[in-house]
């Protein structure tokens, strides 16, 4: 994540096939395959990234999105919007990702590059629609009403991550659509964030989030750009987990003094390293 590379390390995660991350920054985050539920199901969308850019991202507002966001399908969301699943008595707010790659040779893969949601108090005078300003992080952070980080896939300092040593553990998912997708308007992977993560929130305080994708390049000789499908975040309510996938996705550290070292799940380190620093700086500021 960020345009600012003075990172303590990098985690990626290799969600190619079904599986579950038991600690994404404090989150649950699983493939829809390998889960077992019970329910109809809810998918409520309210944040469509759809660009054929390398590296994309957006930010849900109602206000003005930016250039690689469909406004149509993209808005604010409330506080009494966001449904609860409570999984292993734990009460989670509950996330899906809807996954739409090209299922052409070679283009069903794409990274997930930085998550953040955040919240804006309506005490603080926060408003429904603040502009995106073309996806800039930047300008969102500093001409927001009130707003503070509820989750955030990486961590960092401050508002913004895209901010000069604001990051301080930089995280990446890899997906591939072929093998995970469901086809259009479903969660293929499902992000549960703590419902203590919200603490002191109320119905009607607002919660934007941002999300990047495509930043990874290639990996292993598999192209994690955008290859110009949609991505879509969404609310997921009615639906009751009765087992979670069995194989658990542990995480590759990769320390930012030698990116060479201990890549676990076999990355072409120095390339991937060079791909992801310059396609975050597009990322950011597209």
């Amino acid at each position: 994540m960020a345009g600012n590379w003075a990172y303590a390390q990098t985690i990626a995660y290799d969600v190619t096939q079904p599986g579950l991350i038991q600690n994404a920054n404090g989150a649950l985050v699983f493939t829809a395959s390998g889960t077992s539920s019970s329910g109809t199901g809810t998918f409520g969308g309210f944040l469509t990234i759809n660009s054929n850019n390398p590296q994309t991202s957006g930010i849900s507002t109602s206000g003005t999105v930016g250039a690689d966001v469909t406004g149509a399908q993209t808005s604010t969301q409330t506080f009494s919007q966001l449904p609860t699943t409570v999984i292993n008595s734990v009460t989670y707010r509950s996330f899906g990702i809807d996954l739409n790659e090209s299922q052409a040779s070679g283009e069903s893969f794409i990274s997930l590059d930085s998550v953040v949601l955040y919240r804006a108090t309506t005490s603080s005078g926060a408003a429904a629609g603040p502009n995106a300003n073309g996806s800039n992080l930047s300008t969102f952070t500093s001409t927001t009403a009130g707003l503070s980080v509820v989750w955030s896939l990486d961590s960092f300092t401050g508002l913004d991550p895209s901010a000069t040593g604001a990051v301080t553990q930089d995280s990446v998912l890899l997906f591939d659509t072929a093998v995970l997708g469901r086809g259009s308007g479903v969660a293929d992977i499902y992000l549960m964030i703590p419902d203590s993560a919200f603490a002191g929130s109320q119905s009607g305080d607002y919660f934007y989030l941002y999300a990047a994708f495509g930043g990874a390049g290639v990996v292993n000789g598999q192209n994690y750009e955008n290859s110009g499908g949609f991505e879509e975040f969404g609310r997921v309510s009615g639906l009751t987990f009765t087992s979670l996938p069995s194989t658990i996705i542990s995480p590759s550290v990769i320390p930012e003094a030698s990116p060479s070292a201990a890549l676990g799940i076999g990355l072409a380190a120095a390339g991937w390293w060079r791909a992801r620093r310059r396609s975050q700086t597009a990322s950011i500021t597209a």
